[in-house]
């Protein structure tokens, strides 16, 4: 599942406390993509994109 936002970091960090799961370890503020582990299911892919 992607997700385009202007920020990666942020929704990412706000679907992993959704989820209870979370991020990859290597994800920072100010990259530009960053994934959610889930469980099982589809794996959460939140991308920065210049539009809004």
């Amino acid at each position: 599942m992607a997700i385009d936002r202007a920020h990666a970091y942020g929704p990412a960090r706000f679907r992993s406390e959704v989820l209870g799961r979370p991020p990859r370890q290597e994800d920072e503020p100010g990259d530009p993509e960053t994934e959610v582990m889930p469980p099982e299911g589809p794996l959460p892919h939140v991308n920065r994109v210049p539009e809004p």
